[in-house]
C-alpha cells in the first residue's frame, strides 16, 4: 500500500518525466480502466492524452508501470504501480448547477451556487465558471450575467461580475467567477432548482476520494451522477469558448456525461456542495474543481469576504 506522501512524491517524479510527452494532457493517480470499465481494486497512474497513437509512431512510449518513490523522492523498485492511458477526445469547456446563467452577448452555462453572504453585508451572490462569466483573458468592469428558467424551480436574475479568475500565459489555477445579484424574481439561498435539497456545507475530504459518486445538477443535463476516478491534477489543451487552449489546474477527473452548457453545474452529495463542473471530453469524461478550494482562491485573489454557510 502506497502512503499519501509516497504517492505525492511518485506523482511529482512521473509528472516531471512524462508531462510534456507527445499528446500528454495531464497525469494523475486514480482508477485503472479496461475496455472502458473501471477496475475498482486496481489503482494506477493515469496518463491523460489528446490522442492514442500506435507505439511505432512515437519516439518514446509511455511506461506500462512506474516505480514508487519514498517521501524524499528516492525510487523504490520494490513498488510497481500500473499505468493507464486515457484518451480525451474533443476536450473542451462545457459552457452552461441548477439555474441557467448567460454572459450578456457571450457564453451560456449554469450556476454552481446561489447564496446570501453570511457576513454583515448579507449580499446575494451567484457562482459560476470564469469562462461563462467572461473572456478568460480579461473581464470587463461592467460585465453582467443573467439567469433564466430552463428547468422547473429556476429563477430569473441579473448580476454584476465582481470577481473572476483570469488565465496567465495560458495557465488557469481555478476557473471560477462570482456575481453580485441586483435583480431577481426569487432568490433561493443555497437551494437547488427543482429539488427540496438545501445545501448546508461544503463537501468533506471523503466526498472527493476516488470511486466516490457525485450527483450533478445543471440547466441542460438536469440530474446525473458521476464517479470520481482521479486525484487532483492539471489538464492541458482544454479548448475555451473563444477557441483558445489553456491548462487548467486543480481538476478532478470523473466518469460521467456532460454536454455543452453544463459548465458551472454543481456536484454534490446529499446536502454538501462538493464541486463545480468545468470541462468535458468524449467517452463520458468530466472535470470538476473542488468548490470550497475554488472560492477560497477567488476570495484571496480579490480580497473578498465570502461566507456561504452559517
Amino acid at each position: 500500500m502506497v502512503s499519501a506522501p509516497e504517492l505525492e512524491a511518485t506523482l511529482d517524479g512521473v509528472q516531471g518525466n512524462y508531462r510534456y510527452f507527445a499528446n500528454v494532457c495531464g497525469v494523475a493517480y486514480g482508477t485503472k480502466f479496461s475496455d472502458g470499465a473501471p477496475l475498482i481494486d486496481t489503482p494506477s497512474v493515469q496518463f491523460f492524452v489528446s490522442e492514442k497513437r500506435p507505439e511505432q509512431e512515437l519516439a518514446k512510449s509511455l511506461p506500462k508501470f512506474v516505480y514508487g518513490r519514498s517521501q524524499t523522492g528516492v525510487i523504490d523498485r520494490a513498488v510497481r504501480i500500473p499505468t493507464d492511458v486515457i484518451e480525451l477526445r474533443n476536450l473542451e469547456m462545457c459552457c452552461f448547477a441548477g439555474n441557467e446563467v448567460a454572459r450578456v452577448g457571450g457564453s451560456t452555462g449554469s450556476v454552481a451556487l446561489m447564496f446570501e453572504n453570511k457576513t454583515a453585508d448579507r449580499k446575494q451572490f451567484v457562482v459560476t465558471c470564469a469562462h461563462v462569466a467572461g473572456d478568460l483573458e480579461h473581464v470587463s468592469s461592467d460585465a453582467e450575467i443573467r439567469g433564466g428558467q430552463p428547468i422547473p424551480g429556476g429563477c430569473l436574475f441579473r448580476a454584476h461580475v465582481v470577481a473572476s479568475t483570469l488565465a496567465n500565459n495560458g495557465q488557469l489555477e481555478y476557473d471560477v467567477a462570482i456575481g453580485e445579484v441586483f435583480s431577481a424574481s426569487e432568490f433561493f439561498d443555497l437551494g437547488l432548482a427543482n429539488s427540496s435539497v438545501t445545501l448546508t456545507q461544503f463537501g468533506t475530504d471523503s466526498d472527493q476520494e476516488r470511486d466516490s459518486t457525485l450527483e450533478f445538477r445543471s440547466s441542460v443535463s438536469a440530474d446525473r451522477t458521476a464517479d470520481i476516478t482521479s486525484s487532483t491534477t492539471s489538464i492541458r489543451r482544454i479548448q475555451t469558448p473563444e477557441g483558445n487552449h489553456v491548462t487548467v489546474h486543480n481538476l478532478i477527473a470523473c466518469k460521467g456525461k456532460a454536454v455543452r452548457g453544463d459548465s458551472g453545474g454543481i456536484a454534490f452529495v446529499e446536502d454538501r456542495a462538493v464541486g463545480m463542473l468545468v470541462a468535458r471530453a468524449d467517452d463520458d469524461w468530466v472535470f470538476i474543481h473542488p468548490l470550497r478550494d475554488a472560492l477560497e482562491h477567488l476570495a484571496a485573489e480579490h480580497d473578498l469576504s465570502i461566507e456561504c454557510f452559517e
